[in-house]
Formats: structure tokens, C-alpha cells, sequence
């Protein structure tokens, strides 16, 4: 969307001018909103924005409603005071075709696409608009939806076809936007964290527990939230009350999650769905429980999370809370096997440390062409690639990989063996030396 939303800015008025729709290419940011009317031409169904009415509203109640323009939000595309969504693409394409759709309305004499919800966004005391429209608006949440209504209008440019751009240009203009004035980032916070549970209801891709998480702490100033006082708030995440687990595991993201954690588990997010994890507190907690709060050990299961999405080794289905958990007889759960293969790779490290004083060629073959593989579970995805077992997922290509022609997609062990075994990783040469080393020092990991 970084590359679409300025795309479709610039050319969005070019085509409307071009059609005789507005008389100027002027951005679609500066328009005001429909007056209700429009009979065969554009017209807005809604009471419209009024200067007076908003000044008045906004100093009695602090918040003013009515028919706006969608373009006054700013999309934030690229920076944001609070955390943002991040739908995957599959989702836009989908959502855009069922919310952005023409209907026809029992009394109309066409059809129209109507903002399928009203948006909320906030300004602070000093910016509050006075005898102008507000610009640069910064959205409570439901930035999926600026996005999805983006993209359609991406789509329908593309494809030439006025009849829809000019739906959406209508739709943009008698959306129903809600200004509130706030004082501090807390307060937005948690009124953001509302809004996104009200429009969750409308299948809309708003906040995962990260995102959540986020918002609690800037609401208490980065200090330790009080259960009574987000119970006493009303909070609710996915439908559920804020309780003392989801407290406990609000606080364990806050203190170890990492950037780089974020940014994998939002790639596993656009590939495989956020169902996988990151809705779900429980599976957080059990990954940052199982890893002891360890953030090298959660990045690796992380890792290693999402390349067994992509090589097939486990489905976006069966990425349960028994994968995070040992099985009642004793079986160990994915992650404990996970955690495991990071051992192995962290003792021969050692080994080809220890090595290295007496044959330095022999610790180099070791970390070229055993340890190298093992430790980066990426590097190993592109030597072995899978097609995604998900419909809505994108092709490894998409991702950077090549996908094979031949290779049988398997487990990453399984793979790794039979290339070992034939003494070739890689396209490398051969590794028969290597192999009696190994054992000879007591590490069999065949």
C-alpha cells in the first residue's frame, strides 16, 4: 500500500477530471463533502459536515459526527502515535470486492457503494478545526478499511472503468466521519483499543494481542496496568474481558518482545493468517513461558515457525495450543523440538570453536555446510522451497524464493538428512570427511 495510496492520490483526480466529474485535478483530500441529492449524478444520502455545528459540538461534547470524506484521514502508511493494522493482501482483495461493491437500494434510481462504517479519528486541543474542513485526521483504527477502499479504487483505475471509480469517489465523500479531540496519547489509546472491538464486528482486520498490548501500556504510560482499573474500563480483546492470564501476558510481550519478533510474526501473519498466533494470548503465553522470556530462543521458534509454514511441515490449522505444549504421554510438543534443534546448533558451535585451534579447514566445513544450514531457517526454506499450503497465502516466489521444479517439498530434517547423506549441501562438495569428524567427536544428529 506505500506504493498504491500515493499512486492512487495522483491519478484518482486526473481520471475524475478527465471524466468531467470535478472541474480541476485537485487532490480528492480537499473536497468537501456530498450534499444530499444528485438524482442520475453524484449526491450523498447523509446531513453533511457544518462548520458551525462542528465548532459547537466539539466544545460541549468534544467529539462531532457526520457525512465527510474518507480522504481527510491521514492512512499512515508510514509512521503512526499508536499501533497500526496490517491486513494481508488476500484479505484487501476479498474485503475490497464484498465492502465496495455497487447495491442497489429499494427507492434509488442507481446504484451506489456506500463506506461500509463510520470512521472515528482524533486531533488534539490546539488542532482542532475551526472554519475549514480537518485535514491529516489521524484514525482511532480501521485502517484496513482506507486501505481496502484504496485499493479498489486501485483496481477500477487500472481497469479503466468510470462508472465504478466514480461509486467510490461518491463513497469516499459521504462516508460518515467522527472527530474527537483528545488531550493525551493515553486517552486515544484506549479509545482506540474501543473502537477496534466495535468494528471487529465487522470482519474487519484490526488489532492482534501485540497491537493490544501496545495500546494497554500507552494508556498507563509504559507503567504496570491495574486489573481493576482495565476491568473497571470496560476493556475487551476479541470479544473477551481483560483478565489476570491476559494481564500476565500483556506484561511478559511488553518487557521482551522485539522488533524483530514483531516484524516475523507479522510475516506469518500476511502468509498464513493471524489465527496461527498472534490473535491468540494463550499461544503468546505458552511461546514466551516455553522459551523462559528468552528473546534469541522466542525469534528462533519464530523462525522456525514460519518455515515449517512454508515447507509444509505443519499447516496453519494445526498450529494449536498443543503445539506449544508436551503431550500428555510425554510426547514433546513442536516447540520443545524446536528449542531442542537450537541446542544442537548452540553445542556445535562449540564444537567447531574448540575445533578450530587444531584444524581450522575442518571448522570452517563444519559452519559452512552443517551449522549455517541448521541456524537459519530461511537459508534452508530457499534450498528446499514449498508451494504454500494455504489458497490465501502468497508463493514463495513472491517471498524471495525460487520455487523447484523437483523437489518434493518435506520435512526440514528429513531434507536436510538425504542431502547430508549424499555428501552434498547445497551443490556443494563432499562432505564424507566431514561426517566421520562429526561422529567422531560424539555429536550424532542423524
Amino acid at each position: 500500500m506505500k506504493k498504491a495510496i500515493p499512486w492512487v492520490d495522483c491519478h484518482l483526480p486526473q481520471f475524475l477530471a478527465q471524466e468531467n466529474v470535478i472541474l480541476a485535478a485537485t487532490p480528492v483530500a480537499s473536497h468537501a463533502p456530498l450534499e444530499i441529492g444528485g438524482g442520475e449524478d453524484i449526491g450523498s444520502y447523509k446531513e453533511v459536515w457544518n462548520h458551525e455545528n462542528c465548532k459547537s459540538s466539539m466544545a460541549l461534547n468534544g467529539v462531532y459526527e457526520a457525512g465527510g470524506n474518507v480522504c481527510w484521514f491521514d492512512p499512515e502508511i508510514l509512521v503512526s502515535e499508536l499501533p497500526t493494522e496490517d491486513p494481508p493482501l488476500q484479505w484487501l482483495r476479498e474485503y475490497a470486492a464484498l465492502a465496495f461493491r455497487p447495491e442497489t437500494i429499494r427507492g434509488s434510481r442507481r446504484p451506489r457503494i456506500r463506506f461500509p462504517i463510520a470512521m472515528e479519528g482524533y486531533v488534539y486541543s490546539a488542532d482542532v478545526p475551526r472554519d475549514r474542513y480537518p485535514s491529516n485526521l489521524k484514525p482511532l483504527a480501521g485502517h484496513a478499511v482506507i486501505y481496502a477502499w484504496y485499493y479498489a479504487c486501485w483496481t477500477a483505475l487500472a481497469a479503466g472503468d468510470a462508472h465504478v471509480v466514480k461509486m467510490l469517489y461518491e463513497a469516499a465523500r459521504t462516508t460518515t466521519v467522527c472527530m474527537r479531540v483528545t488531550a493525551s496519547l493515553a486517552e486515544v489509546a484506549e479509545a482506540s483499543a474501543k473502537f477496534s472491538e466495535r468494528v471487529r464486528h465487522e470482519g474487519v482486520v484490526v488489532d492482534n494481542f501485540v497491537s493490544f498490548t501496545d495500546k494497554v501500556m500507552l494508556m498507563h504510560g509504559e507503567k504496570k496496568p491495574d486489573l481493576k482499573t482495565l476491568v473497571a474500563k470496560n476493556l475487551v480483546f476479541n470479544n473477551g474481558p481483560v483478565n489476570a492470564t491476559m494481564l500476565r501476558t500483556i506484561l511478559s510481550l511488553h518487557s521482551v518482545f522485539n522488533e524483530q519478533h514483531r516484524v516475523l510474526l507479522q510475516q506469518i501473519d500476511r502468509e498464513y493468517g493471524r489465527d496461527v498466533m498472534s490473535m491468540s494470548y494463550n499461544k503468546l503465553r505458552l511461546l514466551l513461558q516455553g522459551c523462559k522470556n528468552d528473546p534469541d530462543s522466542i525469534e528462533w521458534c519464530l523462525r522456525t515457525a514460519l518455515a515449517s509454514l512454508r515447507l509444509r511441515e505443519v499447516t496453519p490449522d494445526k498450529f494449536t495450543m498443543d503445539t506449544f505444549s508436551n503431550a500428555k504421554d510425554g510426547t514433546p510438543s513442536w516447540m520443545k523440538i524446536a528449542l531442542a534443534q537450537r541446542l544442537i546448533v548452540q553445542h556445535m558451535v562449540t564444537i567447531s570453536t574448540n575445533i578450530e585451534a587444531v584444524n581450522p579447514q575442518l571448522s570452517s566445513q563444519l559452519l559452512e555446510h552443517v551449522i549455517t544450514p541448521l541456524a537459519n531457517q530461511m537459508w534452508y526454506a530457499s534450498l528446499f522451497p514449498a508451494v504454500s499450503p494455504t489458497p490465501a497465502s502468497p508463493t514463495l516466489e513472491e517471498n524471495g524464493y525460487k520455487e523447484a521444479e523437483t523437489q518434493s517439498p518435506g520435512s526440514f530434517s528429513r531434507n536436510w538428512r538425504r542431502s547430508y547423506r549424499r555428501g552434498r549441501v547445497d551443490g556443494g562438495g563432499p562432505c564424507e570427511d566431514l561426517r566421520l569428524h562429526v561422529r567422531g567427536r560424539g555429536l550424532r544428529i542423524m
